[in-house]
């Protein structure tokens, strides 16, 4: 299926009022962690760029839940719709926000085993289910959880046969492209751990597919396995023992073929006990809005993009056209690749930036409604299918305006690049 047809089956058009524009958190992929010095201290949101020469931890947020002394608590998930994380220090399932750092959903977790501690997290995008993995020594269960709306609601749980009476799992993650999800299990040895990473589809997520265990960053000394991340543009899954995170290229997910890649570590002192992925993306504006004559003098008319992240799974991304005339109908054009230098049309009042070719295409003219002369906005939805060819693909966006009477109006371009998940 080729680029243009998975973004057509993506429009779903409807009218609405913009949300808030959405704003890149990082410009590359980001780690980002739930960390915390010791128990009873307060935790941390720590962001860390590992795979650009792997850069030293940021602190995006201070105080944020309070570690607990059980083995392997804690969690990390981040959500693209809200630009937010949620974490879980082994009790309570809380959603931040990156930016402000306020907490917007909390919900206490049902557990499988009332003594088990919640030990990992993970999304998935496309579906807006949040995976629960509890863990104490011996048991391990994993419970999904809808976050469509806050409160979350909780799924059907299921067990995880362990042989291992001592064995403890935590870390967890998702797999968008192959629906799969990735679970951290540490064994105590002699010296150190036996740590395993199982592989499991979504629709059972307590039956191990296969397994497979990414080398120590330091054999002298190995650690439990305390998080897990997975990027579905770079098939790479981040494996972190607190201290220092392993970066493993999965070839095969279903049969474990994996290839072992560099080791990051944290210069601080503070451990990951729970493990995301921030998708890196950037965005421009580019010209400005104009109308013709015979339209309202609606210069300020403003394209932009809401709905969080264009990352791959985010059903709620969107296209956006604030203060256009009222009674007017919106005709978004999308363009495959960046934008052009602009191109003079003879009847539009300005240049014209989506590249023109095959795979130009516009979507549905939909009425712009508003109180106010210049007050109308439309939204037009704009899913992102789970697709890795268009990892990395610039898209832009430019909106015709048909003004009452027939003249034209044209917005600013607005480009931006679709992110990983």
């Amino acid at each position: 299926m080729n680029k243009n047809l998975q973004l057509s089956l993506a429009l779903i058009c409807s009218t609405a009022l913009p949300g808030t524009l959405a704003a890149q958190v990082v410009k590359s992929n980001q780690l980002i962690s739930w960390s915390t010095t010791g128990v009873n201290q307060p935790g941390v949101l720590q962001l860390q760029d590992v795979d650009n020469r792997c850069r030293p931890e940021t602190t995006a947020c201070k105080n944020v839940l309070t570690t607990q002394m059980a083995v392997g608590a804690g969690g990390t998930a981040y959500d693209p719709r809200h630009q937010s994380v949620w974490v879980s220090e082994g009790t309570s399932l809380v959603e931040y926000d990156i930016r402000s750092c306020r907490a917007i959903c909390k919900v206490k977790p049902t557990l499988v085993n009332a003594r088990a501690a919640v030990t990992g997290l993970a999304i998935a995008d496309s579906t807006s289910t949040l995976y629960v993995l509890e863990s104490l020594p011996g048991h391990v269960a994993i419970t999904p959880y809808n976050i469509a709306r806050c409160p979350p609601v909780a799924g059907k749980s299921c067990s995880m046969k362990i042989n291992n009476p001592r064995g403890v799992a935590a870390g967890l993650a998702y797999d968008e492209a192959n629906k799969l999800l990735y679970v951290a299990f540490s064994e105590p040895a002699f010296v150190g751990f036996i740590n395993t990473v199982f592989v499991t589809d979504a629709k059972s997520p307590c039956t191990v597919i296969c397994r497979f265990s990414p080398a120590a960053c330091d054999v002298r000394s190995q650690r439990m396995y305390t998080g897990l991340a997975y990027d579905a543009c770079s098939k790479k899954l981040y494996v972190t023992e607190g201290s220092r995170t392993r970066i493993t290229k999965v070839t095969n997910p279903r049969k474990c073929q994996f290839t072992d890649g560099a080791c990051c570590n944290k210069t601080g002192s503070a451990m990951s006990r729970g493990l995301a992925i921030v998708p890196g993306w950037e965005q421009k504006s580019i010209g400005s809005s104009c109308v013709s004559k015979g339209c309202p003098l609606c210069r300020s008319m403003l394209n932009s993009i809401s709905g969080g992240d264009p990352s791959l799974g985010n059903k709620t991304f969107a296209l956006d056209l604030a203060g256009a005339p009222i009674q007017s109908f919106g005709l978004p054009w999308i363009g495959i690749g960046a934008c052009s230098q602009g191109v003079k049309i003879p009847v539009l009042c300005g240049l014209f930036y989506p590249r023109i070719g095959p795979l130009l295409f516009p979507g549905f003219a939909m009425p712009a409604n508003g109180r106010t002369q210049c007050r109308a906005s439309i939204r037009m939805p704009f899913p992102i299918p789970v697709a890795r060819v268009l990892c990395g693909l610039r898209i832009c966006t430019q909106w015709l305006v048909l003004c009452n009477g027939g003249a034209l109006g044209l917005s600013n371009a607005h480009e931006f690049t679709i992110a990983s998940s």
